[in-house]
C-alpha cells in the first residue's frame, strides 16, 4: 500500500520524444545567435537614429549661426521679431527638430515656441558653457516646453560672438520613436521565430518518417535484437549493398571471411548480382569447401538496394540429412512393429472365436518366448540406443 501511494505521489517523469527534442534543439539553436544579433542591431539602430538626431541639430544650428541677418540682429540688439519670423518659417520644414531658441549674449530671448517669452532671459543653467566659453555641446534639461535633448552653438560675427542659438528635440517623441523600432523589429524577430518553429517542426516530422516514427531507445533496442537473431542462426548471412560491398555480417559469416576473401566470395555471384537473379542452394567451392549459396536480390519499387547472402556448409547439411534419414528409418521399424502385433492380435482373436483356448494360450506362449529370446540376443550391446534400434527391427 505504502509503495502504491508513493507510486501516485512521485509518477514518473514523461520522456521528452524525438521530435520535440528535434524542435527544441532547433529553436535553441536558432534562438541563442538571433538573440544576440537582434540585441546587437537594435542597440546600434537606436545608437545611429540617436545619432542622426543629433547630427540635425547640429547641422540646423551651423544653418542659423551662419545667417547673416541673424548675426547682424543680434549685434545691434534689434529685437524687432524678424529673428522669430525666421525660426517659425524654418521650423515648418523641419522634422527632427522640435524647438529653436535664438538669444544674445546677455541671454535675452529672440526667437521661442512661447512668444510670450520672447524678450525674456534664457534661464536654464546648461547655458553657461556657451556664453561663457563659447563651446558647443549637447545637453538633455527639463524646459518650459518639457524634457528635451539641446544643441548649443555660439554665433560669431567677425570672430565675436554676439549670441547662441539652442536647436531641441522633445525626449518625449525620441522615446517614443525607440518604443517604435523596438516594436518594428520584435514583430520582426517573432515571425522569424515562429517560422523556425514551424521549420523545425516540419522536418522534425520528416525525419520521425524516414526512421519510421522510432525512437532511438526503439532503434538501439531493435539494433540489438537484430544482431541476436543473426548471430542465433548456423547459416552465414550477408548484406550487400548496391554497390556490392559488404554491409553487415553475422558471426557465422566473419569466420568464412576470414578463410576467404571477399573477392573470391563474391566472384562466382557477380553474374547473378548484376542480373538481379535469385539462386537458391546452389553449390560452390570456396576454398577447399563445398559451399551451399542462397542469393536474394533487396528491391523496393523496382529499386535494387542490395542483396542478402545465406551460406551452408554442405558436410553440415548432409549430417542434417543422415539424421533425418535415421529418424525415418525409425518410424519404419516402428510401423513393422505396430504391423506384426495387429497380427498376432488378429491371430489370436481368430482362436478365441473358434474357442481353441489351448491354442491361444500355446501362442502367447510361443511369442512370450520368442521375444525373450530376440531381447537376450543383444544383451551385450552397450549402446542404448543401437541396441533399442535391433530390437525394434527384430521384434
Amino acid at each position: 500500500m505504502k509503495e502504491t501511494a508513493r507510486k501516485k505521489m512521485n509518477p514518473p517523469k514523461k520522456r521528452w520524444n524525438l521530435r520535440m527534442k528535434y524542435i527544441v534543439f532547433a529553436m535553441t539553436l536558432a534562438l541563442v545567435p538571433l538573440l544576440i544579433s537582434y540585441g546587437i542591431f537594435i542597440k546600434d539602430k537606436i545608437e545611429d537614429h540617436q545619432n542622426y538626431i543629433k547630427q540635425s541639430l547640429r547641422e540646423v544650428s551651423d544653418q542659423i549661426a551662419a545667417s547673416d541677418m541673424i548675426q547682424d540682429k543680434l549685434a545691434s540688439g534689434s529685437n524687432d521679431g524678424s529673428i522669430q519670423t525666421y525660426v517659425k518659417d524654418l521650423l515648418d520644414f523641419l522634422d527632427n527638430v522640435d524647438i529653436i531658441v535664438i538669444a544674445d549674449q546677455k541671454g535675452e530671448k529672440y526667437s521661442h515656441l512661447d512668444t510670450s517669452q520672447i524678450g525674456q532671459i534664457f534661464e536654464g543653467e546648461d547655458k553657461v558653457p556657451v556664453l561663457e566659453e563659447g563651446s558647443s555641446y549637447y545637453s538633455v534639461k527639463e524646459g518650459s516646453q518639457g524634457v528635451t535633448l539641446r544643441y548649443f552653438r555660439p554665433i560669431l560675427k567677425e570672430d565675436l560672438q554676439v549670441g547662441f542659438v539652442m536647436v531641441g528635440k522633445y525626449q518625449s517623441q525620441i522615446i517614443a520613436l525607440k518604443g517604435n523600432i523596438l516594436k518594428q523589429y520584435t514583430l520582426l524577430l517573432g515571425g522569424v521565430l515562429l517560422i523556425t518553429l514551424l521549420l523545425s517542426t516540419y522536418f522534425a516530422y520528416r525525419f520521425k518518417k524516414i526512421i519510421l516514427d522510432m525512437e532511438p531507445e526503439e532503434i538501439a533496442a531493435l539494433y540489438l535484437q537484430k544482431d541476436c537473431l543473426l548471430n542465433s542462426v548456423q547459416e552465414g548471412i550477408i548484406l550487400l549493398d548496391r554497390n556490392h560491398e559488404i554491409q553487415e555480417a553475422n558471426d557465422r559469416a566473419k569466420e568464412w571471411l576470414e578463410e576467404v576473401s571477399n573477392e573470391v566470395l563474391l566472384k562466382p555471384l557477380l553474374k547473378f548480382l548484376e542480373a538481379r537473379q535469385a539462386i537458391r542452394m546452389q553449390e560452390f567451392i570456396l576454398g577447399e569447401k563445398k559451399v551451399l549459396i542462397t542469393l536474394r536480390p533487396l528491391l523496393k519499387d523496382k529499386l535494387y538496394l542490395g542483396a542478402v547472402i545465406t551460406l551452408m556448409d554442405k558436410e553440415e547439411v548432409h549430417e542434417v540429412a543422415k539424421e533425418m534419414l535415421g529418424i525415418e528409418e525409425k518410424n519404419k521399424n516402428l510401423r513393422a512393429t505396430v504391423h506384426e502385433f495387429k497380427n498376432n492380435l488378429h491371430v489370436l482373436l481368430g482362436l478365441l472365436q473358434l474357442e481353441e483356448y489351448e491354442e491361444a494360450k500355446q501362442y502367447i506362449l510361443e511369442i512370450q518366448q520368442t521375444k525373450i529370446h530376440r531381447i537376450k540376443q543383444f544383451a551385450n550391446i552397450k549402446d542404448g540406443y543401437l541396441k533399442a534400434m535391433l530390437t525394434s527391427r527384430a521384434i
